[in-house]
């Protein structure tokens, strides 16, 4: 377990950040601006002062559940992208394929000494 949490320490202190940052931005605009997130947005960028009227850590069951589908749904998609990583071939063109040697290719599927023995695997011949 312990071995875990050092291999993703990383990803550990991204997702707190995160999730502090989150229930920060949910605890402004829901005290400060009352739910009207445009107005929020607004003096965001033009007033920065109103930033600093939140308290930096939320207990409302409100914030707190934001951060957690934030943080969740971030951790969800990097999860995903370490997953279902493309393995290519350093070096060789995408779709290389060889043409194959027919007798290698054949040699357990051909008979050489009963020609009838041989199944015929095409209809025109």
């Amino acid at each position: 377990m312990l071995e875990k949490i050092k291999e993703n320490k990383l990803s550990i202190i991204l997702g707190i950040t995160v999730f502090l940052l989150t229930n920060y931005l949910s605890y402004y605009f829901r005290v400060t601006f009352a739910n009207d997130i445009l107005t929020g947005f607004n003096l965001l960028f033009e007033q920065p002062q109103y930033l600093f009227y939140a308290f930096p850590l939320s207990l409302d069951i409100t914030d707190i559940t934001v951060s957690l589908v934030v943080v969740g749904v971030g951790s969800l998609f990097i999860h995903d992208k370490k997953q279902n990583k493309k393995k290519f071939r350093k070096g060789v063109e995408h779709g290389s394929a060889e043409w194959g040697i027919i007798e290698k290719e054949l040699k357990g599927m051909y008979d050489q000494g009963d020609q009838f023995n041989n199944i015929i695997m095409s209809k025109n011949i």
